[in-house]
């Protein structure tokens, strides 16, 4: 259980900082033209099945997509389609959601101080 506390919490941390990661690259590409913001997509993992429970955590898995080419298959040169203001959003959503990774991470290591108290 606890195991599966810290790998979630740790693909959680991994996945927003990918996110964060994005925002910056589209900040920072704003004025570029033809630059194509970048997307993390993130899809939930279950690690597998018990009949104790009918789920066991496994965290995340991200993609980080960019559509470089139109539908013709050439270069875009069209000006950057990033919003600023959707990509601030995203960071202090990543943010957030860093945090509460961080935090998940915190209550496993308490929980694991608080078994060995009671089995030692």
């Amino acid at each position: 259980m606890i195991a599966g506390i810290l790998g979630a919490a740790i693909s959680g941390v991994n996945l927003n900082s990918q996110r964060v990661s994005a925002a910056a690259k589209n900040i920072a590409n704003v004025s570029t033209p033809g630059y194509q913001p970048e997307k993390v997509e993130a899809t939930s993992v279950v690690t597998g099945q018990s009949p104790a429970n009918a789920y066991q955590p496994g965290g995340v898995q991200s993609v980080t997509r960019t559509q470089l080419v139109d539908v013709n298959g050439v270069l875009s040169t069209q000006p950057s389609a990033t919003d600023l203001g959707t990509e601030f959003a995203n960071m202090i959503l990543a943010e957030k959601a860093y945090s509460a990774s961080l935090k998940a991470m915190s209550v496993a290591e308490d929980m694991t101080e608080n078994l060995l108290d009671v089995v030692g």
